[in-house]
């Protein structure tokens, strides 16, 4: 048969099928079908190739009606999410960017379901994705086994070759937890647009660092790699006109430049975006054909084998990313369908377009919108390999770990200094339940010293999705860039936020705001929607749960493991058809209602729930999103010039801007929804912010050695130098303030320079002691300072005094005779206050 024939013919069968083919594209099947069946006879079969022709075809027959079919459905799947958000949009077309941002990164205004935004969704979903494995692992004791890494090889086992082939009841066990979550995602990913399959050889979304794959190099990346793969499933779909080693070129590329982290779409584990779920229109079927670009390995052990190699992660800390990499694209793609940049360009497009007058237009900010899509889609995390400067390390490495040397550094008293999100605690619980601010403050208090079991408290907090940050290693992103990842420096970095109390305080403060939040909706559960207190309806509409969502989550068993009720998001499973099929046909019209809209129903249901608690903890304990992230990230990008600088500027400066839109934007319109004085809200957060930092102020003073400030000058009149500070320290600054009370006063440091952060005052104190030093000067006094100042893990709240007395006051005064008398003196001049043992009558003398 000739080619034109042939090309006849295909087109025909083709089109019976539903699919319409262009030459080109049945040129390139056919050289797809081609290379399969030379693959084949060169891997050695009894079939003849006329066989081997008939069963490719009737694969490519296959795989191109289930393409036609997922076209049909993402159109349909798109369709309806731009109809959803055009529709908020609409609802104000003066102010079309406002609500796009809402919808992206959440409201400060209290609207329906104005917090439920794609950012509070993606970090819910992997939030109740963690808490749901944790909580199955915390309860067959195997958690602290998950997260060794000594077991790592046998659940790679169990998962890529079967459960139960290790050999292994621990391994096996961790196993099927970890496919339980990874499946419940994948359903929720498909539903909303993917088509991923169900791999039977399937570990864990791969961890490559893009670091060592260019010190590698291409080459010795190729040769390690290609003996670990499963040559014909990896190579069976190249794209037409490429070889195999043009293919994996092309995934080793991906991987170094690290665009795989990105969410914008569902990128495949070679870092190439899956033309299925980035679906754009009509697209070439032979490179849909080509599309399942993954890198498929021989079994466990190969897979494994590349990890150690290739990748810095556990195997925990793989799952752990995995999870928080597939929450985030589900939370896009249920909002933006199945290719969310395409669409967020097209509503950018739009808003501007149909702005209603000059000031409509006026109001959209282009620029913050592009920022915080940044966020969501992975743009300002995403890290490839830059190039090597120092030892291997490139740009962005460097920038991180000195980032993170600074924070261990200077960050030893940041749980005395969290004192204040009491506060900001005590400000949520009043103006979200009812409770009065005595009371608000009682509870706030109680959760330091809580009697809960600590089996039990880490059980619930798991299934309230507030107690992993601890595990995940984030507590850090509080106060600045999230310089997370693997390596020695991020590990000290964890271990230094266990030392100084924060993972802690972290987690006691969230999860007993969240322990408190779900007894109160399970203690309410015998009252209807408007029984409940003004304030919880409120919060409740905030997170899309209204009348009809709470008539169903009150039926729900509450029981928990104290024998106490609480009510957890992974309660609404039990669910039955008969209570769920009335409201979905309310609302969609139809009267045939299958399993998968069922299970979309309830994991919606559930996201709401898990966002209620998390949102609310990273409320009441400030804890940035991706709203606060752009305004510190401003779009950029790790490892170029102005990012880093842009991170390392806007270090320690979490908190003040999360203070600001979380703590006092939440106050404001939260009061007023509840009829109430906004400003008065504010005042009574400010007041009680203020009150905390004069506390951490006193607490770190005492621990010091030094008396605590006066509240009242000798006049009796209040003194504005401490209350300025307590105001700083306990609101306006916060973390900052550490920081900036610390260098500002301490070392005489300018104000601006202060405020520009450590990383950028340690540059200016390196240019001054080089200018004493060209200049003949003694630098011996300075250097020692320095040192001091940027050495991690000697300014633990709990070992600075002993280690300041027998150590470092001795060692400086030897460097620079006259020191300590001369810092005596200026502490009590400044502000006022006196050593209980004077440095320089007690410290240990060199």
């Amino acid at each position: 048969m000739s080619i034109k024939k042939c090309i006849n013919e295909i087109q025909r069968a083709a089109k019976s099928s539903g699919v319409e083919l262009l030459e080109d594209e049945i040129l390139d099947i056919l050289d797809i079908l081609e290379r399969r069946v030379k693959r084949r006879k060169a891997a050695g079969t009894n079939k003849s190739e006329s066989d081997i022709v008939v069963e490719e075809a009737a694969d490519i027959t296959r795989q191109a009606k289930i393409n036609a079919a997922i076209q049909k459905r993402n159109r349909l799947i798109n369709a309806k999410r731009y109809a959803t958000v055009k529709q908020r949009l609409n609802a104000e077309p003066a102010n079309r960017g406002k609500i796009l941002s809402e919808i992206m990164v959440g409201s400060l205004r209290h609207t329906e379901a104005g917090r439920l935004s794609i950012d509070a969704r993606g970090h819910s979903i992997m939030t109740d994705s963690v808490g749901l494995l944790l909580n199955e692992l915390e309860k067959q004791d195997l958690t602290k086994l998950f997260s060794s890494g000594q077991f790592d090889e046998l659940i790679y086992r169990e998962l890529f070759d079967g459960l139960g082939t290790s050999g292994s009841k621990e391994a096996e066990k961790i196993a099927a937890a970890i496919q339980r979550v990874q499946k419940g995602l994948l359903r929720r990913k498909n539903r909303s647009g993917a088509n991923i399959r169900e791999l039977r050889n399937y570990v864990v979304r791969q961890s490559h660092d893009p670091i060592l794959l260019r010190d590698a190099g291409f080459e010795q990346w190729r040769n390690d790699i290609t003996p670990l793969l499963d040559l014909e499933a990896t190579f069976k779909n190249v794209e037409p006109g490429k070889t195999d080693e043009e293919f994996l070129r092309s995934a080793y590329d991906g991987l170094v430049t690290g665009i795989h982290q990105k969410t914008e779409a569902v990128y495949g584990h070679d870092g190439k975006v899956d033309p299925l779920t980035a679906f754009k229109g009509p697209s070439n079927l032979a490179k849909k054909l080509s599309s399942e670009r993954v890198l498929h390995f021989k079994d466990g052990k190969s897979s494994h084998q590349y990890s150690k190699k290739y990748s810095r992660m556990r195997l925990s800390e793989a799952v752990l990313n995995g999870i928080t990499h597939d929450a985030q694209s589900i939370a896009l793609m249920e909002t933006f369908g199945s290719n969310p940049r395409a669409m967020f360009d097209r509503l950018m497009r739009e808003i501007r377009e149909e702005a209603p007058d000059v000031a409509a237009l006026d109001k959209i900010n282009k620029r913050r919108l592009e920022n915080q899509f940044a966020e969501l889609d992975g743009t300002t995390r995403a890290r490839g390999a830059g190039k090597p400067i120092f030892m291997g390390v490139d740009f962005a490495g460097i920038s991180a770990a000195w980032r993170m040397i600074q924070n261990m550094a200077k960050l030893g008293f940041a749980t005395v200094s969290s004192i204040s999100d009491i506060a900001t605690k005590a400000a949520f619980i009043s103006q979200t339940t009812g409770r009065g601010v005595f009371s608000s403050y009682a509870k706030a208090f109680s959760d330091i010293f809580a009697g809960f079991n600590a089996k039990q408290q880490k059980d619930l907090a798991y299934l309230l999705n507030v107690g992993t940050e601890n595990f995940i290693g984030d507590v850090h992103a509080r106060f600045g860039a999230n310089d997370s990842g693997p390596g020695m420096i991020a590990k000290a970095h964890q271990f230094f936020f266990k030392l100084n109390g924060m993972q802690w305080w972290n987690d006691s403060q969230k999860t007993g705001l969240a322990r408190m939040m779900a007894a109160d909706l399970a203690m309410n559960k015998s009252k209807k929607f408007s029984g409940l207190h003004q304030d919880v309806q409120n919060n409740l509409a905030l997170y899309g749960i209204g009348e009809p969502e709470w008539d169903l989550i009150r039926t729900v068993n509450m029981k928990a493991a104290d024998g106490r009720d609480y009510l957890v998001p992974s309660a609404v499973n039990d669910l039955t058809p008969e209570q769920i099929d009335p409201l979905i046909r309310e609302r969609t019209g139809r009267l045939e209602i299958s399993d998968s809209a069922r299970e979309e129903f309830v994991d919606n249901l559930r996201t709401k729930i898990a966002t209620y608690y998390t949102d609310a903890a990273d409320t009441a304990i400030p804890t940035p999103g991706a709203r606060e992230r752009a305004i510190m990230n401003q779009g950029t990008s790790r490892g170029t010039v102005l990012g880093e600088a842009i991170r390392a500027l806007m270090q320690l400066k979490g908190f003040p801007i999360t203070y600001l839109t979380k703590g006092m934007a939440r106050q404001y319109y939260g009061a007023k929804a509840g009829g109430r004085s906004g400003a008065m809200a504010i005042t009574q957060m400010v007041t009680g912010t203020t009150i905390m930092g004069y506390l951490a102020m006193s607490m770190k003073d005492i621990l010091k050695g030094r008396e605590p400030r006066d509240v009242f000058s000798k006049d009796t009149v209040l003194n504005t130098d401490t209350l300025k500070s307590s105001f700083l320290q306990g609101g306006g600054a916060g973390i900052l303030g550490d920081y900036m009370f610390g260098e500002f006063n301490r070392y005489g440091q300018g104000f601006t320079q202060t405020l520009a952060g450590p990383t950028f005052g340690s540059i200016d104190d390196v240019f001054k002691i080089f200018a004493k030093f060209r200049d003949g000067d003694e630098v011996a006094a300075d250097a020692v300072r320095f040192g001091i100042r940027n050495t991690p893990y000697i300014n633990l709240f709990y070992t600075k005094t002993a280690m300041d007395y027998l150590v470092l006051y001795g060692l400086t005064e030897k460097m620079n005779p006259g020191y300590l008398k001369r810092m005596e003196r200026r502490i009590e001049k400044e502000q006022g206050q006196e050593f209980y043992f004077p440095p320089s009558r007690y410290a240990v003398e060199f």
